[in-house]
């Protein structure tokens, strides 16, 4: 996960990003409006999905493989390369593409939605960095939360 972070994270906060700017300067969003970031991190949850498919299932197949004593330290291209070999490219790659969808993009619309309403109610009681870390935690532990019975659902069907 932590090889691929620094790349979700740029695809995350850069679509969202240029989502609400081009709907900000399309439509008319009244101030303090939480469509766009909505929409914007909906947009940026569906374009992270098929790398995060990808990446959630070498994990799952290998906490599996660790619960079967066959875990293997450094496996990641092993294991990508043994599910494309048992369930060929669109399964053994992106078996679960549509639950990790529908978990990330509604997720991150609330994280971003809750990140902003955050970061104005707390910019008023903490400096800026405070309050700008501190709203990505609640915002990431608010929206996550909310959709972990869809994740539940995807690993085991990544792992069957």
């Amino acid at each position: 996960p932590l090889a691929t972070a620094g790349l979700l994270n740029a695809i995350v906060f850069s679509v969202e990003k240029s989502i609400e700017r081009l709907l900000k300067s399309n439509a008319s969003y009244a101030e303090g409006s939480m469509q766009a970031a909505f929409f914007g991190g909906c947009v940026a949850g569906a374009a992270q999905s098929p790398l995060v498919c990808i990446g959630d299932a070498v994990k799952c197949t290998r906490q599996v493989d660790d619960a079967r004593g066959a875990f293997r330290r450094g496996a990641v291209l092993e294991v990508l390369n043994s599910r494309v070999q048992q369930l060929g490219w669109r399964h053994g790659l992106f078996r679960g593409l549509g639950l990790t969808t529908v978990r990330e993009s509604p997720s991150y619309g609330v994280y971003f939605v809750i990140y902003e309403k955050c970061k104005v109610s707390l910019s008023q009681h903490l400096p800026t960095t405070a309050a700008v870390l501190t709203s990505g935690g609640l915002a990431g532990v608010g929206a996550l939360g909310m959709f972990h019975p869809v994740d539940v659902v995807k690993s085991r069907l990544q792992t069957t």
